[in-house]
């Protein structure tokens, strides 16, 4: 996964790549030996002293823990990407979900692959969030204004009465259970 000027272009590489590279333990991909043809000899050695056994990639994003990205051939990866190649077979066709909302839990049972509408509705709240809550916001008269996909829903007069209609929204719109939650 490449970043261009705010767009995301993938790398992709296939199956039997990723099977001879990798070995899939404890929720993420750890290095395989390589064969000595497949590198540069003056730097074979050193890759195998300080990869082999080791785990792919190093935390990325805001305070390092979103996601853990590496590179393969001098090309970046996101290891959930490539967990879903090693045991799907084949490369995402969408976004990865991290289903809990850890994007650092890359176990199998947790990733799916989805459109980005679907997946926007599993993201954990926001660190500017000033409520406590997803899409509830004090109004200057005290009031809580309650939204949803960015769209104005009401007013409640307490902020859990506002939390409880926000959660009627969330099923009613298709929002995962984690959405929003820390």
């Amino acid at each position: 996964l490449v970043e261009c000027k705010g767009t995301w272009t993938y790398h992709s590489i296939g199956e039997i790549e990723v099977k001879e590279l990798f070995t899939y333990s404890d929720e993420g991909l750890y290095w395989n030996p390589r064969p000595i043809e497949q590198m540069n000899p003056r730097n074979w050695k050193s890759w195998h002293t300080e990869n082999v056994g080791n785990r792919f990639g190093a935390l990325h994003g805001e305070h390092q823990t979103h996601y853990r990205r590496g590179n393969i051939t001098g090309k970046p990866n996101l290891e959930h990407r490539l967990v879903w190649l090693y045991h799907k077979g084949v490369n995402p066709h969408f976004e990865i979900d991290h289903r809990d909302g850890n994007g650092l839990n890359n176990c199998i049972d947790n990733l799916r692959d989805v459109e980005q509408a679907v997946n926007a509705k599993n993201h954990p709240l926001r660190q500017d969030n000033k409520s406590g809550y997803v899409g509830v916001k004090q109004l200057p008269s005290g009031s809580w204004a309650v939204y949803i996909n960015s769209d104005y829903q009401g007013t409640r007069k307490t902020f859990e009465l506002a939390v409880d209609f926000r959660k009627e929204l969330e099923v009613e719109y298709n929002y995962s259970e984690t959405h929003g939650r820390n």
